[in-house]
């Protein structure tokens, strides 16, 4: 399957979008595979990102659907999280999450709560 969005593309973004998707097929690790039958990335906050919706933020999280469409855009911290949802998300912050994530070198570790999922 190929990674979409609900927002318009330009070339910049659709290659983004088939290199998140080539890394999503070649390294299932990267992937966390939520009770909802969501697909969840996250990644270290990029150098440079200031958070707009969570002051404590320190990592960004996307959530994949079925359809393998990014429906929601978090900024997470230990306990607090906020983000945006379907066509809500600023189309600059697919371009930042994605560089971010396809930037990083392995998964982010799990947290305490997510070690044991329902």
């Amino acid at each position: 399957m190929r990674l979409n969005i609900d927002s318009d593309q330009d070339a910049k973004l659709a290659k983004l979008l088939e290199k998140t998707s080539l890394r999503m097929h070649s390294k299932p690790e990267m992937l966390r595979h939520l009770p909802d039958g969501t697909i969840q990335l996250s990644c270290p906050l990029p150098d440079g990102y200031k958070p707009e919706m969570n002051p404590w933020a320190k990592e960004l999280r996307a959530r994949i659907d079925a359809g393998w469409r990014i429906f929601e855009i978090n900024e997470c911290s230990k306990s607090v999280s906020g983000g945006w949802m379907a066509s809500c998300i600023p189309p600059p912050l697919y371009r930042i999450f994605l560089s971010a994530w396809l930037n990083q070198p392995e998964p982010l570790p799990l947290g305490q709560l997510e070690l044991f999922p329902a």
